[in-house]
């Protein structure tokens, strides 16, 4: 009788556990569907969950099962890789070159960062307008075609780098797989699909764009005011560095910013979750855009071996801010709604980054001139300015969405773990 009460007892917290038991079954070993009462009544929970409701756990649960049995795809990781490759390639490859080319038609240099800002500023205006619509497309007809016909778009276009692009979307399109379900059921896709403004409306989704859009806002400017103020004259504010310089700066610059997200991002992602990371990095950006008018200040002093042997380390240090891109891109991902608009909602934070690369860099730039001009603060103030935007975004981004949060659990032990133990 008490072995009877016991197994009772029990039965509520395990109903979603239980399945059939033959001869073959240990007494005292737990299966994980439902089913039939080893004592021989029927469980009435378990028959409480028939019918559509029971069948979308099953299918979810066998969907999660599936999830952590994969492996992961690292040959489809690396052609992505290398597919996103093609962009910053078309967008950032003629900046070191850009103030020397401006320069060479006869703009003064005081009057360089305008117009190189509204050449940037340029590329990203096409990008803003179409986003959405290749977001959604992506939806519809699936991420690969979609993918390719860009990459074949940027190979035709971008003359200079056409062979590189064109290899990318080449891959892509022969390695590939899609990832989107296109053999659902209709209903099923009616069912799923999200509008735009929908998604917008999600929980937490225009929280994660503006933080999105924020760090965009930073890193951009930050992108389009340096090689301007590397080639500045140190009098004027600058480093005044040659063209030579700047591409070797830049060059080290990314070469940090790859070891710091291979080595140092997902250890930190892991300890730390995503948005305390975020976080991290937002102090870490208000405090690297502080020392380069500092540096400024060493050079006018003539100081040229503290500045070098300050300015390396800081450089490969300062780069670790680039961590925030990737924890951005996960906030995003997370947030989503479902993972049917998932391309929806990232189309939606690019748009966000096109509209700020519109206007960024002409806006940046041109602040970099005017107070170069008229010698503001020894030609620091936009590195003021940069300075009042990254507090500013340490303060939003402790209004980030718990959902977006991403902070690494230790899977709990599996429940017949605990049963085998309990067997023991």
């Amino acid at each position: 009788m008490a072995e009877t009460t016991g197994a009772s007892n029990e039965a509520p917290r395990r109903a979603s556990v239980i399945t059939n038991a033959d001869e073959t079954t240990p007494l005292l070993f737990v299966p994980k569907t439902g089913g039939p009462d080893p004592n021989g009544d029927v469980r009435k929970n378990d028959h409480a969950q028939d019918g559509p409701t029971a069948s979308r756990m099953d299918a979810e649960g066998e969907e999660a099962e599936e999830e952590e049995e994969r492996p992961m795809p690292y040959g489809q990781i690396l052609l992505l890789c290398y597919a996103s490759l093609s962009e910053p390639v078309a967008y950032f490859a003629i900046f070191p070159f850009m103030p020397e080319m401006v320069f060479r038609t006869g703009i003064p240099k005081a009057n360089i960062g305008f117009w190189t800002g509204m050449i940037e500023s340029l590329f990203s205006l096409v990008q803003m307008v179409l986003m959405i619509f290749y977001g959604r497309a992506a939806d519809k007809l699936g991420r690969k075609p979609v993918l390719v016909f860009s990459l074949a778009g940027m190979s035709v276009f971008t003359a200079l780098f056409g062979a590189f692009c064109l290899s990318a979307a080449l891959t892509s399109f022969f390695g590939l797989k899609e990832t989107l379900d296109t053999h659902a059921s209709p209903d099923a896709k009616a069912k799923s699909r999200m509008t735009t403004s929908e998604v917008l409306k999600s929980p937490g989704v225009p929280m994660v764009l503006t933080i999105y859009g924020y760090s965009m806002l930073l890193g951009l400017g930050y992108t389009a005011v340096s090689p301007v103020f590397l080639y500045t004259d140190v009098k004027l504010g600058g480093w005044g560095f040659s063209d030579q310089k700047i591409a070797a700066f830049l060059a080290l610059a990314g070469a940090s910013q790859s070891m710091w997200m291979l080595i140092g991002f997902p250890p930190l992602q892991r300890r730390l979750g995503t948005g305390n990371l975020l976080r991290a990095a937002a102090v870490a950006w208000a405090a690297m855009f502080a020392v380069y008018p500092m540096l400024n200040e060493i050079l006018r002093q003539d100081w040229r071996t503290a500045f070098w042997s300050i300015s390396i380390p800081f450089l490969i240090l300062s780069s670790g801010v680039s961590m925030a891109f990737a924890c951005v891109q996960l906030c995003l991902n997370d947030i989503s709604p479902s993972p049917t608009v998932l391309a929806t909602l990232n189309a939606l934070g690019l748009t966000v980054n096109s509209a700020v690369r519109a206007f960024a860099p002409l806006a940046f730039t041109s602040v970099y001139a005017a107070g170069v001009n008229a010698g503001w603060l020894d030609g620091h103030l936009i590195w003021v300015i940069l300075v009042a935007l990254a507090l500013g975004f340490n303060v939003a981004c402790y209004f980030l969405p718990k959902a977006a949060e991403g902070v690494y659990k230790k899977p709990a032990p599996a429940e017949d773990n605990e049963d085998e133990r309990v067997a023991r």
